[in-house]
């Protein structure tokens, strides 16, 4: 997710995503699918985020300064201009970025299975609400975030809501069913106007840059897509396919964390072709935010910062788990899911510089 003038968009949790998109495609998604053969690479250079290989430490150190406990097993976070979001099964809640402290606790539907997603427009939050019987309320509700109060709700039936974001005035949604792949946009006026983009495959990931909205989808065959939907035409293209778990775009290029058979981390890709243009070593990458020209990687247990101009690791913290994160103004926020025994319920990290 790029962080812009706009709203951030949403960062939600790969490990939670590929594990419900695992379930509702019922599909097994291979140990390898298409990416391009390191062979094929014009340029690469490639860094490791472990001792002793080639990466900076002469940057500002980064600095765990909070850690907060949440209620439920969180799965995603979102960071608006004046609050960090955290979403569970169980809660949406609020917290104030000044002090860290929880503001505000908003209880879930019962039936809300998955933590879902959400996006912020500027006045409302916008949460992906999805059953545990992946048929009764599966949709996006609007909910004001001052009072927690619903004002709004949109039914999309079987169409399980897999991603989302805010992006040229806009909420896009992106489904997790494989009959009739797509994306909505959603008119965020009292009458939430649809309209759907056909894509290949289930949603997986959004964002955008400019006016296009980017995303990854997974197919029935097993792999992933990387394509591009321009917001003004509604026309969306297939970049390329990949072998990914999330992606940031910004004018540095396409960046995805992913893997083949003998490497794990970090691809930039020429946004036109879908060629690789660089490779940085993370092993274990999952979820990625961009914010300008740097770069965040979460790992299981780190998060890496990585120059996007040059494909440089400029330094690294060791966490203690970690499923999703976002960053805005330079810090970083990132949810950790909970192991159920040392860590019952699922913390809020922040990262500072």
């Amino acid at each position: 997710m790029t962080v812009a003038s706009e709203p951030l968009p949403p960062r939600r949790p790969v490990g939670r995503a590929i594990h419900q998109l695992a379930i509702v495609l019922a599909i097994a998604i291979p140990a390898v699918v298409i990416m391009p053969r390191i062979a094929d690479r014009p340029v690469t250079s490639t860094q490791s985020g472990r001792s002793g290989a080639a990466t900076s430490t002469q940057a500002a150190r980064l600095l765990l300064t909070a850690t907060l406990p949440l209620e439920g097993r969180t799965t995603a976070v979102l960071a608006t201009p004046d609050a960090v979001w955290t979403l569970s099964a169980d809660a949406v809640q609020r917290i104030d970025p000044e002090t860290n402290q929880i503001v505000a606790t908003f209880p879930r539907a019962a039936e809300a299975g998955f933590g879902g997603g959400f996006a912020y427009d500027g006045s409302s939050l916008w949460i992906e609400e999805e059953s545990v019987t992946w048929s009764t309320i599966n949709g996006m509700f609007r909910l004001d975030p001052s009072t927690g109060a619903r004002t709004g709700h949109w039914d999309y039936g079987s169409f399980l809501p897999s991603a989302s974001l805010y992006a040229e005035g806009y909420i896009w949604v992106g489904t997790a069913n494989l009959d009739e792949p797509g994306i909505f946009r959603i008119d965020t006026g009292a009458d939430g106007v649809r309209h759907r983009i056909p894509v290949e495959g289930a949603v997986q990931r959004l964002t955008s840059y400019g006016s296009e909205i980017w995303g990854l989808s997974f197919t029935g065959e097993g792999t992933t897509e990387l394509f591009v939907i321009d917001a003004a035409t509604l026309q969306s293209r297939v970049v390329t396919s990949v072998n990914a778990m999330d992606l940031g775009v910004g004018p540095t290029g396409v960046w995805i964390s992913g893997w083949n058979d003998s490497f794990s981390g970090i691809y930039r890709l020429d946004p036109a072709t879908g060629s690789v243009l660089q490779t940085v070593e993370v092993a274990g990458a999952s979820a990625v935010a961009l914010e300008g020209d740097t770069l965040w990687v979460l790992s299981e247990n780190r998060v890496t910062r990585v120059d996007a101009t040059s494909g440089t690791i400029t330094g690294s913290i060791d966490l203690d788990g970690g499923t999703d994160l976002t960053v805005r103004d330079g810090t970083v926020w990132v949810v950790d899911y909970g192991n159920g025994v040392t860590t019952p319920t699922g913390r809020l990290l922040r990262i500072d510089t």
